[in-house]
């Protein structure tokens, strides 16, 4: 815990909050792009349960899928839209919010492909 409050303090320590309607909205526009690639990665994490499943390390899998299921709320969270900007700073404002919850579904991302690493390690040091 104290490492994802600490990638957030320094997260929002990032100069990165000043910019024109047109620099945030390609930026807005890139998060999107990254959303549908993280999308990919759930069919991934999928493949990672149904092997886990078929080799019986049942905590391995009751990890793995606690930590799919956080991916897809914060996907869902990071994917809801708000068109009604007034100034820039709105929408500086979604576009860290919607930043920050990506890299949060990448990171568990991360761990789960980490879960399944060590399940091909522990099986095949197994045989």
């Amino acid at each position: 815990m104290a490492l994802l409050m600490s990638y957030i303090f320094m997260y929002f320590k990032n100069e990165d909050f000043e910019a024109t309607f047109e620099v945030e909205k390609e930026k807005v526009n890139n998060i999107n792009n990254g959303i549908l690639s993280v999308s990919f990665l759930i069919g991934v994490n999928i493949f990672i349960l149904n092997t886990l499943e078929k080799g019986k390390i049942f905590y391995l899998q009751k990890e793995t899928s606690l930590l799919l299921v956080f991916t897809l709320i914060i996907l869902i969270m990071s994917t809801f839209k708000t068109t009604t900007y007034k100034y820039v700073n709105d929408l500086t404002k979604v576009r860290s919010q919607k930043e920050l919850l990506l890299n949060y579904s990448l990171i568990l991302n991360i761990f789960n492909i980490f879960n399944y690493a060590f399940y091909i390690y522990k099986s095949n040091k197994s045989k």
